[in-house]
Formats: C-alpha cells, structure tokens, sequence
C-alpha cells in the first residue's frame, strides 16, 4: 500500500468517529499533561530541598553540653538538657580556642511554650541566634 492511500483512509476513519477521535486525542492530552506536571513537580521539590540542606554548609558544627554517657538510654532527655548549660562563658571559650580556624560563634537558644489567646492554645517554638 502507497504512504498517501493510507494517509487517506487514517483521516476517513477520524472524521467518520469524530468523537471518539476527539474523547482519544484529549485523554492523551490530560495523560502527557499529568505526567510533565508531576515530573516538573517532583524535580522542583527535589531540588528545594537539595538547596535548603547545601545553604546549611559542610563547616556547621553544633555544641551541645553534657555527657550524652551520663544520660542513658532510659532516662528522660529533657532532665539531661535541664541540668546542663552552656552558658557565655563557655561559648567565648569556644571562640577563642578556634581562633585559629577563623570561624564564626554564636549561642543558639531554643524554646517551646504553649501560647493561650482566649479559648485555643497553640504549642510553638521562639528559636533565637546571635548577629554573627
């Protein structure tokens, strides 16, 4: 068979069903559609998140004081954190022995408190950093 006798009879039989031609070509659409929207979806997320963890930094390091021996695997952490601090004095010593590195320090503070405004309470978290 000749390339313009099948052409021929493909269009015959699209416009003999035109509605299930139409029903057919639009599912595909949709289908194409869906899969480039959740592809694109996906990678963007992906990528937000490889961003977010890459501003973080591969020099960030996080003291946190206390002997985590001391605590024990059945002990309440919260106790552990509660007892010890690290207080100023402790973060310019940290300062001044890394001197060296020419790093920055600076304290981090984190607390949970449940806020009430007249019938709700809402749990939250105030963190707070130092300027550097």
């Amino acid at each position: 068979m000749r390339l313009d006798r099948l052409f021929r009879t493909a269009l015959n039989a699209l416009n003999a069903n035109k509605i299930r031609s139409a029903l057919t070509m639009l599912g595909v659409i949709i289908g194409v559609f869906a899969v480039v929207t959740m592809i694109s979806i996906g990678r963007g997320l992906q990528n937000y998140i490889t961003d977010q963890f890459n501003e973080l930094g591969s020099n960030l390091l996080f003291v946190v004081p206390g002997n985590f021996a001391e605590a024990g695997f059945g002990n309440d952490p919260a106790s552990f954190y509660s007892r010890n601090k690290l207080e100023e004095k402790h973060v310019d010593m940290i300062k001044t022995n890394l001197k060296q590195y020419d790093l920055k320090v600076t304290p981090h503070i984190s607390i949970g408190e449940t806020a009430r405004y007249k019938t709700k309470e809402y749990y939250t978290t105030i963190e707070a950093v130092n300027y550097q």
